[in-house]
């Protein structure tokens, strides 16, 4: 029976400034089930088979509280899934999503998939349970009391069944309150209640704040106490403080820098008293030290603790030589990054009831955990997560999540990459499912009634094909040339046709959003979109009818653009060709078909396109790719040089043709809010160290424009080593600054342009299967058209939150391609010793970076202290000894081995002979603010990226090609294999990375 118990009358104003009268009437009923299968009073056994019913009643039922699953999310995970019988109350998820929207959407999850023991319990509409807010009382006052009634209830009603109710909270006051009359319920902390009943779950336990750390630490830590929110908004106001995120330094864990917005240098935090428990990420308050204070960025490398003594906890490195910069501490966290981690234990710090865990992520601090089973869990990745810190702690305390897999496992330690790099890779929903065409694979073009919308052409008659990468099946873009009886030339570019399929803020769209991007690993391939629109319905296969958006250009013989237009299209590719099948076609003159023909025209007139970019300051910057070949089981077999075809080319050029144009109509209809991409010119400080090495090799670096650049590079160019050639472009690309996607209401119009590929707009708009910022420019470019409205308000802000999300999931999709590639060369030099060239590329105060083209491996030979008393000359680039001189550029002999016990590759110099130098490598080293150039032509802020798609046949070539963002990126990670290289080409632009990001 339903009772009305309220009702509640007020106009509100809508997003679209609408004024509508809003009715909330509350209702009360008294036949609400209380969810226990054999409770006689509410007859559930009529609904057994409904789903969230108790399958049993007979044990204890636990009931918690807000701030328990606030704090121990992972224990209640755990829990439910060894069978706790648990009530959830809908006041305390209501409570919980106010307080934490990540939370609830997480217990949600926990409940979903326990839903035969946990069951949500709708006090606030049940009669018996429902209260009314007292005078004075505060909201959570009220909320705790309505939890206390409804476990009364419960407590009483349940006798008949012998169930017990247990009431977990980890508040003092409210369980002497439950306890207490009217209420008189069991209550108790759940690391009592853990510990007395099931201490298998101890481990999951997170620390309490007021238990601290056991491991005190011994006088030399004693970091400050971190201010309250109330002083930082106040030091915030009057500019005592700044705020901003810290980024740890990759290459030296006792040292980051916060960017302030307004501020024109980041500030440097040397040393972990500065640093005062903050980690990266970490939104901190952040002061600036005096000027006499201020501190020089450390030149040495520090990635173990082990390798630096205690009288550089301050981080005092003397640097003569470098500038200073502005400097500061962390006096509190605004906002706190403490995200769940992937690692393993420190199996030197296992104790009888404690450990340290070691993320993989080098920029994170050790974490001290509890328990028991240290020694069983060494042996495994992990998942640990941050509790609390204490000033008293030299390390944050944490807890046990759960395990991921054995050490070395493939599969483990795959998904520990994309845990550390936050990748989604849950299987898509229910709800974003059910979006797909019901026809499902069966879907035909001619009979979805867009077939003969007004605004779609049937082009189906036009020879158009594409260009891949052999194994290629997520295929987004096609062409087509034909000659027009005026004698121009008709060239196309054909994409998929995504967003008819993803309809705008449909559950589909949503989830697509929040991934970003399609991840690229060696072994594993993690979708954007479902595979039935990915590789089937929206994938440009030959022979069948598909959907398209396209872009058509007329143009003369000398490659002026006459003409542009844009429409939907219905096409039937003719050929689906690898770059090596189109290549052979074009050289051979015997073949006069029809494909063939069109193929040495566009190859024609990408090269005039390519020349044009040249000529108006385009930037072409070196790469040095390679493939990994894979046996029969996916073993890493053999590393060989990727070989770049004409043909590569060629794509690229009419892709990157494709985005500029899109984007120059876009940005026409929306000037405020239209998503683009830019790339920033260079800041010369960054530059500063590769201009005055190049000098000492006789070559003067002008970066005043990508076209002063591009002739500084070209005078490289006629030197007779290749090599230098080849290491100064590289070392170019990774001094530029991250191509960025951004709203144009951001910022100014002189800032929209593109340093790389020197033209004022450019975005992403030919590869919609795997990134979204192309779905959104599809939108855009369909809304212009008139084809149809959009649903989603379309406004800066919106349009910038789009832009942030897509730029991060689009970093960390790199940073994972890059980390995926370094676990398989790892596998490949695995039980093997090999020497091979390098080249110095870096000078660092106790060490030098070495690349090896062959392998597109870079790593930090560090010098032991006492290897012939080096001398660092910054301004030589050099480190000398009584012995030795090492100057960027120098050429080197490295030994080439895996590490066992850390699960790394180590280099260590064999030529010259420096004693015991030797250092962790990396794939393609990743310091942080370096840039890479992606197929697209875009800067990224990474070094590397590898995305390879998983192909499971013999001689499986994993070849990734690593982004060049700076003529930007029409190739975010597709792949035909695994990219191991340091940086691309700019100027190359989007198919190259494609053809890696594309492999399967």
């Amino acid at each position: 029976l339903w009772v009305m118990h309220s009702s509640k009358h007020f106009v509100k104003k809508t997003r679209k400034g609408k004024i509508v009268k809003v009715v909330r009437e509350h209702y009360l009923r008294d036949d609400i089930s209380c969810g226990c299968i054999d409770c006689i009073a509410c007859k559930n056994e009529e609904t057994a088979e409904k789903k969230n019913l108790l399958t049993k009643s007979d044990g204890a039922i636990v009931i918690v509280d807000t701030n328990t699953v606030l704090q121990q999310m992972d224990a209640l995970d755990s829990a439910a899934a060894i069978g706790w019988q648990m009530i959830i109350f809908s006041t305390t998820l209501e409570d919980l999503k106010s307080k934490n929207v990540a939370s609830y959407h997480r217990f949600r999850e926990v409940i979903a998939k326990s839903s035969n023991h946990c069951f949500v319990f709708s006090n606030e509409f049940h009669r018996e349970t429902y209260i009314e807010k007292l005078p004075e009382e505060s909201t959570n006052d009220r909320n705790e009391r309505a939890v206390r009634v409804a476990a009364a209830w419960y407590k009483e009603h349940l006798k008949q069944t012998g169930a017990s109710v247990i009431f977990l909270t980890n508040d003092e006051g409210s369980r002497e309150l439950a306890r207490a009359a009217p209420f008189s319920i069991d209550a108790e902390t759940i690391q009592d209640y853990v510990k007395n009943k099931f201490p298998e779950l101890v481990d999951h336990l997170s620390t309490p704040k007021t238990e601290g750390d056991d491991y005190v630490d011994d006088g030399k830590i004693k970091f400050e106490e971190h201010i309250s929110k109330k002083q930082i908004e106040i030091g915030l106001k009057k500019g005592e403080i700044h705020s901003g995120p810290l980024r740890m330094n990759r290459d030296n864990f006792r040292e980051g820098h916060v960017p302030v917005e307004g501020l024109d240098e980041d500030i440097l935090v040397s040393g972990m008293q500065h640093l005062n428990r903050s980690i990266n990420g970490d939104i901190v308050a952040i002061e600036l030290l005096p000027r006499d204070q201020w501190k020089r960025p450390s030149r040495n490398i520090l990635l173990e603790e082990n390798k630096v003594g205690e009288e550089l906890i301050e981080g005092d490195i003397p640097e003569t030589q470098i500038p200073l910069r502005p400097t500061g501490k962390v006096v509190g966290i605004v906002r706190s990054n403490w995200k769940p981690a992937a690692g393993t234990i420190d199996k030197k710090s296992i104790g009888a009831n404690s450990c340290l865990f070691q993320p993989a992520d080098r920029r994170l601090p050790k974490i001290r955990i509890r328990t028991a089973h240290a020694k069983e869990l060494s042996e495994q990745i992990i998942i640990v997560t941050v509790d609390v810190w204490e000033a008293n702690s030299r390390y944050p305390s944490g807890h046990y999540v759960r395990t991921i897999g054995a050490i070395g496992d493939v599969d483990a330690e795959t998904e520990s990459i994309l845990h550390q790099h936050e990748v989604p890779f849950h299987p898509f929903s229910e709800n974003a499912m059910a979006c797909l065409p019901v026809e499902g694979p069966n879907w035909l073009a001619e009979n979805d009634p867009d077939f003969k919308s007004k605004w779609r052409r049937d082009i189906r008659d036009i020879c158009i094909f594409s260009v891949d990468p052999p194994g290629c099946t997520d295929i987004d873009d096609a062409l087509h040339v034909r000659i027009l009886p005026n004698g121009n030339y008709e060239f196309g570019v054909h994409i998929a046709d995504v967003t008819y399929f993803v309809k705008e803020n449909s559950p589909l769209d949503l989830e697509a959003r929040d991934r970003g991007t399609t991840v690229y690993l060696v072994n594993r391939r993690i979708d954007m979109l479902p595979g039935l629109l990915g590789t089937n319905l929206c994938s440009l296969m030959d022979n069948v009818d598909r959907f398209a958006f396209s872009c058509l250009w007329e143009m003369d013989e000398n490659g002026n653009i006459l003409k542009t237009d844009f429409f939907k299209s219905t096409i039937r590719s003719r050929a689906a060709l690898t770059y090596e099948m189109a290549q052979n076609r074009i050289d051979d003159p015997k073949d006069q078909s029809e494909i063939s023909k069109a193929l040495r025209i566009m190859m024609r007139f990408a090269k005039r396109l390519k020349q044009g970019r040249l000529d108006n300051g385009a930037l072409e910057l070196s790469s040095m790719e390679v493939k990994i070949v894979k046996d029969e089981n996916q073993n890493p077999i053999d590393v060989e040089m990727y070989q770049l075809r004409d043909t590569n080319s060629m794509v690229e050029e009419f892709m990157l043709l494709a985005n500029m144009s899109v984007a120059k109509h876009i940005y026409q209809h929306f000037p405020h809010f239209a998503l683009l991409r830019r790339h920033p010119a260079p800041n010369p400080k960054g530059f500063q160290g590769l201009i005055d090495a190049c000098k000492k090799m006789g070559l003067d670096l002008d970066i005043s424009s990508s076209g002063a650049l591009a002739k500084s590079l070209d005078v490289a160019k006629s030197w007779n080593n290749p090599h230098i050639n080849r290491l100064i472009r590289v070392m170019t690309t990774r001094c530029m600054s991250q191509a960025v996607y951004f709203s144009t209401g951001q910022i100014s119009p002189g800032e929209y342009g593109h340093y790389g590929l020197a033209v004022p707009f450019y975005t992403h708009f030919t590869s919609p299967i795997r990134r979204y910022a192309d779905d959104v420019v599809h939108r855009m470019l369909a809304f212009s058209l008139g084809v149809y409205s959009l649903d989603m308000k379309l406004d800066n802000n919106s349009v910038r939150r789009i832009a942030d999300n897509i730029n991060m999931r689009h970093r960390m999709a790199q940073y994972a391609s890059r980390a995926s590639t370094e676990l398989h060369v790892m596998m490949f030099f695995k039980d093997k010793l090999i020497r091979e060239e390098g080249h110095v590329v870096g000078i660092r105060a106790n060490g030098f970076n070495v690349l090896i083209p062959k392998y597109g491996i870079e790593g930090t030979v560090y010098i032991e202290p006492g290897d012939g008393d080096f001398v660092y000359d910054e301004k030589a680039f050099t480190l000398t000894s009584s012995q030795h001189r090492v100057h960027v550029f120098d050429r080197v002999v490295v030994e080439i081995s895996v590490e066992p016990s850390r699960r790394k590759l180590l280099l260590k110099c064999v030529s010259p002979a420096i004693h015991q130098a030797s250092a962790h490598a990396i794939v393609n080293a990743d310091m942080e603010g370096n840039a890479t150039v992606d197929h697209d032509g875009d800067v990224f802020n990474e070094k590397h990226v590898t995305s390879t798609p998983t192909v499971p046949s013999v001689q499986v070539e994993t070849k990734t090609k690593r982004p060049i963002d700076l003529n930007d990126d029409e190739n975010s990670p597709k792949t035909e294999g695994t990219v191991l290289t340091p940086s691309k080409s700019v100027g190359s632009g989007n198919k190259k990375k494609k053809q890696k990001n594309k492999k399967q």
